[in-house]
C-alpha cells in the first residue's frame, strides 16, 4: 500500500537531516516540502507514524495517511505513481 508522510517541524534551527536520510532509506519519495509518499507493505499507517516518531522531536506533528487511487496534486516534485 503507498502511503503519504506529512509533518509539522516545529524545532528552530533543528537538523532533520536524519530524518530525511530514513526516510530516503526506506525508498520514500518527497512530494512536498513537508509530505513524502511511500510504498510499503509491512506496516500500516501506525506503524509508519511510530516509525517516523523516532526521527522527530516531542513537539513536531506526524500525520500518515493512505493514498487511494483517486489523488492530485500541483507541483509536485515527484509523480506519487512513481513510488
Amino acid at each position: 500500500m503507498r502511503y503519504l508522510i506529512s509533518y509539522d517541524l516545529r524545532a528552530p534551527n533543528r537538523d532533520y537531516e536524519r530524518l530525511y536520510s530514513a526516510l530516503d532509506g526506506i525508498g520514500a519519495k518527497r512530494v512536498l516540502e513537508s509530505a513524502w509518499a511511500v510504498q510499503v507493505t509491512n506496516m500500516g499507517a501506525a506503524g509508519i507514524r511510530d516509525w517516523v516518531r523516532q526521527y522527530t522531536d516531542d513537539d513536531d506533528g506526524v500525520l500518515v495517511s493512505p493514498l487511494q487511487t483517486d489523488w492530485a496534486a500541483w507541483r509536485a516534485q515527484v509523480n506519487i505513481n512513481d513510488v
